[in-house]
């Protein structure tokens, strides 16, 4: 299944959103991992990339204590704002 380039802006933009709830709520990537129970380097590629699983966004939201509803409505709103500056 190919995804739309649209899409791909937004799955990129959850992993931006998350990143900059973890940074208000002063957590690091390594906190986090221990928290999930996975490597700082796997907290990092979900939020550089937005690619994670469904199971681990909501988890990873829960960490940084935020709606995933909110992190994915941010989003969706951000990558559709760019989208009409163009």
């Amino acid at each position: 299944m190919k995804i739309a380039a649209s899409e791909m802006a937004v799955v990129q933009q959850v992993g931006t959103e998350m990143s900059g709830e973890l940074a208000k709520k002063r957590l690091t990537k390594t906190a986090v991992g221990k928290q999930l129970g996975v490597g700082r380097m796997t907290i990092n590629r979900w939020v550089t990339t937005g690619n994670m699983s469904l199971k681990n966004f909501i988890a990873l939201a829960k960490v940084a204590g935020v709606d995933p509803s909110a992190i994915l409505a941010a989003a969706i709103e951000a990558s559709d704002k760019r989208e009409t500056e163009k």
